[in-house]
């Protein structure tokens, strides 16, 4: 994954896959940091597939409540992870 600021938006790209270990501690990681005080795009274009353990870490993010300065929006779903 990788950030780059557009405005005042961070964008969070991220490829590959969104699993339970080392792939989803780490966007939590990187998650909490930004959101302290930033707002986050997370553009999951490039990525492959996200188990249970990854979906559950995004739906938590986009739900709860923002009582950080940051909020989380979801972009550019791949149609893999899509199911379309």
């Amino acid at each position: 994954m990788h950030s780059r600021c557009v405005g005042d938006v961070t964008v969070v790209t991220c490829a590959g896959r969104i699993v339970a270990g080392e792939e989803s501690r780490a966007l939590q990681v990187y998650l909490d940091r930004l959101l302290l005080e930033a707002h986050v795009l997370l553009h999951l274009g490039g990525v492959e597939f996200i188990d249970s353990r990854g979906l559950g870490l995004i739906a938590r993010y986009l739900t709860r409540p923002q009582d950080r300065r940051g909020a989380l929006k979801v972009c550019a779903v791949s149609p893999k992870i899509d199911g379309r």
